[in-house]
């Protein structure tokens, strides 16, 4: 499967696609790619793309008082949608950074709002989009403030698995707590699942671990 079939698959999945959809998409869709450490989007410039993730690792950040601080990750076969800096075409909130080399598709601004004013699928599509995102954002909250930092670690191996590669400094300040008691989460959550038989490789490729 290409990576525009790729694109249509997940598209599919929050709606169906007529095929005039499909091949406007095809029309319109264009492809780029990130060099590990390149930004993909930068904070303060206007957004003017939406990305769909076919590979890679991306690492939404702020900084505060000279600190990154990582706010999302977004896994491949992910969409990098900003909807209010999109439409109102705002500058980012966020810095996004490729944290390994990504390769991605994505639709201008001019493109995407042709294809909302003709086809209601799109609009459909969005709405389900954002509620996913915000469902995300609503859940990274409340487990980033959780009592439990153990807990923390088990939703970050069960929803973002591949964050479990980056440096624990990036890692630590999305769940909430400092590097030092995020490495020590981090390891006793490792030796409970050790003592289930697996290992950290199993996690980061979405093996079940009940």
């Amino acid at each position: 499967m290409n990576s525009i079939q790729q694109l249509l698959s997940k598209l599919s999945q929050y709606h169906p696609l007529p095929e005039a959809l499909m091949d406007k998409l095809y029309q319109y869709i264009e492809a780029a790619s990130f060099a590990k450490d390149e930004l993909i989007f930068k904070k303060g410039y206007p957004v003017a793309r939406i990305y769909f993730l076919v590979s890679g690792l991306v690492r939404w950040f702020r900084t505060d008082e000279k600190f990154e601080v990582t706010t999302w990750v977004t896994r491949q076969q992910q969409f990098i949608y900003m909807p209010q800096a999109f439409v109102k075409k705002l500058p980012s909130s966020e810095n996004l950074v490729a944290e390994s080399y990504c390769e991605l598709l994505y639709i201008s601004y001019d493109h995407a709002a042709l294809l909302y004013n003709e086809f209601q699928e799109i609009q459909l599509i969005e709405s389900r989009l954002i509620h996913e995102l915000q469902q995300q954002i609503v859940d990274l909250i409340y487990y980033s403030r959780h009592p439990d930092k153990l807990l923390r670690i088990q939703y970050l191996a069960r929803m973002l698995p591949e964050v479990l590669t980056l440096s624990r400094d990036k890692t630590a300040s999305l769940l909430g707590m400092s590097s030092t008691t995020f490495y020590r989460k981090k390891e006793m959550f490792l030796q409970i699942i050790q003592n289930k038989g697996f290992n950290e490789a199993d996690i980061i490729l979405g093996v079940e671990l009940n």
